[in-house]
């Protein structure tokens, strides 16, 4: 849950109104959205596809779960971190597939971002995890692991710099 807060603040995404309502019946999580004051974080993240629950799982319902208290792992943090760039119009994901294992294209890419930038503009980095950090997909992420993420991608993008317009 706390990954997912990070994410729409690191890109600059206020929960829209819709967020901050249950989920309709039949939908949502089987957790059944009991996300106490995260829940718009975690509902606006669903509506923008960047997160979508452990669908391995399903309850009754045909739900999966959230599992707000679990760790994220380096490959599912860097899957749904390149999905909000592209939502931000900073990289192009198109050419990604999942394959076996499924994190493969999304750890090359995030190693170096050039090929799939959708500007020229300059950067002060390209990547979001290290060839070494990518040796490790299962690993699961600690909060100062994330905050070097959200920092290597603020240098990607950053929402709370000002444009060339001002």
């Amino acid at each position: 849950k706390d990954f997912v807060r990070v994410l729409l603040k690191m890109i600059c995404v206020i929960p829209r109104e819709e967020a901050y309502k249950p989920f309709a019946s039949g939908s949502g999580y089987s957790d059944k959205g009991d996300f106490g004051d995260y829940h718009p974080d975690i509902k606006e993240a669903t509506l923008l596809q960047f997160i979508s629950g452990y669908k391995g799982e399903k309850d009754s319902s045909g739900l999966s779960p959230f599992k707000p208290e679990n760790n994220i792992t380096r490959a599912e943090a860097v899957k749904i971190i390149l999905k909000a760039l592209e939502y931000r119009g900073v990289i192009d994901m198109s050419a990604l597939k999942e394959g076996d294992p499924w994190y493969g294209d999304y750890l090359q890419a995030a190693q170096n971002l050039t090929p799939h930038l959708k500007s020229s503009k300059p950067l002060k980095n390209n990547f979001v995890i290290t060839a070494e950090e990518a040796k490790n997909p299962d690993k699961l992420m600690n909060f100062g692991e994330l905050l070097s993420m959200v920092q290597r991608v603020l240098d990607i993008y950053n929402c709370f710099e000002q444009d060339e317009d001002n």
